[in-house]
């Protein structure tokens, strides 16, 4: 093993803050279990962490009993809504031909567009590990 290239390896996780994992299209349990495991660890260490996965991938029955599944797959495009209103009092949506509509109703006062932001809920990782 080229010890210079592991030391590198440890050198840019340390440094990282956030780190995505990138899956296979079908990752099989090896895959899957390294992933979680390594999440875990780089948890353990402070790092924000995701595991990116192709948008038709779904965990296998078999596999679910893994750690970290049901909450930490993500895609690169997800995003949150984040409205400047300190206090709502409903929050509904409605699905359309279109996409999605989403309706916040302020307890007091108007919310203006330039109190809405779309933001990726995972900017652009530190690094990228692959697996698989």
């Amino acid at each position: 093993m080229d010890t210079k290239f592991f030391q590198q390896s440890i050198d840019l996780i340390a440094q990282a803050n956030t780190i995505a994992i990138a899956l296979p299209q079908n990752p099989d349990g090896d895959v899957l279990g390294a992933s979680g495991g390594l999440t875990l660890a780089l948890g353990e260490m402070g790092k924000t962490v995701r595991i990116l996965t192709p948008n038709s991938f779904f965990v296998p029955e078999k596999y679910k009993f893994l750690p970290l599944f049901s909450q930490l797959f993500s895609t690169q495009s997800e995003v949150a809504l984040c409205i400047n209103c300190p206090t709502v009092a409903a929050v509904r949506y409605e699905k359309t031909a279109d996409g999605l509509t989403v309706f916040i109703t302020p307890k007091e006062g108007g919310i203006a567009q330039k109190d809405v932001v779309l933001k990726p809920l995972f900017n652009s990782p530190d690094i990228l590990i692959t697996i698989g």
